[in-house]
């Protein structure tokens, strides 16, 4: 293989050329980068270990306990190789580590620090090597130091484990030894706040529907004059203001290895609204929750209950569009237990949540004879908010937060008959922002971000006022994950 030159070669680039090889040649790869957040389980023995400072030692060696640990690596010079660590074991103590480097990801050199509350555990790294996206580490003769009498150390503690990165942003858990709130409320958050958020976003939308076929306002207040909707033309119903009362029952499922779950969720919502202006209908719900889910993967089980309060607003922009909106805020207590992996003794614990909710929705409708033809697109956001909380084994759990938000795009569809209307409806969802989950070993979940909620069921107007709506749901295509509900609502308007 020759080399090109270009054909007006100049001789006296020769040695500018040289110059530059021989500058390159003394130019040093940098070390790969491998700052991020990784998580992996500890493992590894003590030996010569004792009950207090100065023996007497017992020999050993003795296993330790496995333990999920999650450090944040940050690579501070990338020509020397310099990294920092800092992180947490599964007891919740804060672990230091620092070294340094070499262009194949080698440690050449760096130590870690665990600091429990009574004992400080030190050692050097050595041996430790990153390759694609995972960090081994390993360490020979580190040792315990305390000052306390009576406790605990090891002079000779071999450690090992090995790091695997994560995403950014992601929850990283071992389920095994996780509390099954932790676990269920990352993978439910949805499903919790879509139950509230529809139920009373559906309630707004039965009431806009008849302002567009013909509000008149008269003595006692707004009336409907009742047009494909099973009233008959001329009937008026008041409608100064409305109560209403509804119930649903879920049952959800993941079948996904380490963090599949299986159980159940009612809901009881009530609420009362009022016309204070033309077009405009403005209200508050107030709920109740309570759900019962087993955990496979901890051999444990969670029942919380809660309750909500949900203030809303509907406003009839023309006869075809109306907007929507609503604000929530649950208060959730949660029982719980777990099973440890190795004695097998049940762990308990309880654990609260405040969830701060809301959504605003545009939707449109189109009557075409005895058809109702709808369609909507929504925006919906949510934060849940579990404080730390102390298990009976000891273990302390930091507090934990999960976001939510999303958009949808549905269609509807609905037939009237006489005082009942059957009526059919597809919303497609997408969480353009979500806190993720991971786990500490094995197939990580997809965190799948979109899916399909099918329902049908039917509406029925009576001649005095009540108005009732009988609903069957199926959540579709989110990976590992089903969702199955019935929702019954009666409301009374005056």
């Amino acid at each position: 293989m020759g080399v090109c030159l270009p054909q007006r070669f100049n001789p006296l680039l020769v040695p500018v050329f040289i110059c530059l090889l021989l500058t390159v040649s003394r130019v040093y790869a940098t070390v790969p980068d491998i700052s991020g957040t990784y998580t992996g389980t500890l493992a590894g023995t003590e030996d010569q270990c004792g009950p207090f400072p100065g023996g007497p030692f017992t020999n050993g060696p003795f296993s330790l306990n496995a333990e999920t640990i999650t450090v944040s690596i940050t690579l501070v010079d990338a020509t020397t190789g310099t990294f920092a660590g800092s992180g947490t074991d599964g007891s919740g103590a804060p672990i230091a580590l620092g070294g340094q480097i070499d262009s194949a990801g080698n440690v050449i050199s760096g130590a870690f620090n665990v600091q429990d509350s009574d004992v400080s555990t030190s050692g050097s790294l050595a041996g430790s090597s990153f390759s694609s996206g995972s960090f081994l580490f390993v360490s020979n003769n580190a040792a315990d130091v305390t000052t306390i009498p009576g406790e605990e150390i090891c002079l000779d503690i071999d450690v090992s484990f090995t790091l695997s990165k994560i995403a950014g942003g992601a929850i990283v858990i071992n389920p095994a030894i996780t509390n099954s709130a932790t676990i269920t409320n990352l993978q439910t958050l949805n499903v919790q706040v879509q139950s509230m958020i529809g139920s009373v976003g559906g309630r707004i939308g039965n009431i806009l529907r008849g302002n567009a076929m013909g509000f008149r306002f008269g003595e006692t207040g707004f009336m409907l004059e009742g047009q494909a909707n099973g009233i008959n033309a001329g009937d008026a119903i008041p409608v100064g203001f409305g109560t209403w009362l509804g119930y649903s029952y879920s049952d959800m499922e993941n079948d996904f290895v380490s963090l599949a779950f299986e159980g159940s969720r009612n809901t009881v919502l009530g609420g009362i609204d009022y016309f204070p202006g033309d077009n405009l209908v403005i209200g508050v719900a107030f709920g109740y929750e309570f759900s019962d889910i087993d955990t496979r993967a901890n051999r444990g089980n969670v029942q919380s209950d809660g309750y909500s309060v949900i203030p809303y607003f509907g406003y009839l922009l023309t006869d075809v569009f109306s907007i929507n909106g609503n604000i929530g805020y649950s208060s959730v207590e949660a029982d719980q237990f777990r099973t440890d992996p190795g004695t097998g003794a049940r762990i308990t614990s309880n654990a609260d949540s405040d969830r701060f909710f809301g959504s605003v929705n545009l939707d449109g409708m189109w009557i075409r004879g005895d058809w109702i033809l709808g369609g909507r697109f929504g925006l919906l956001w949510a934060t849940n908010t579990q404080d730390d909380f102390t298990e009976s084994n000891g273990t302390f759990v930091s507090s934990q937060e999960s976001k939510l938000r999303q958009y949808q795009v549905g269609a509807n569809a609905a037939y009237s008959y006489g005082k009942f209307e059957p009526n059919l409806s597809l919303t497609f969802s997408r969480d353009f922002q979500t806190t993720e989950i991971a786990v500490t070993s094995g197939p990580q979940p997809s965190n799948d971000r979109d899916d399909f909620m099918l329902a049908a069921g039917i509406r029925y107007y009576g001649n005095h006022g009540l108005t009732g709506n009988l609903e069957y749901s199926k959540r579709l295509d989110r990976d590992n994950f089903e969702e199955d509900t019935v929702n019954l609502t009666l409301r009374m308007e005056f």
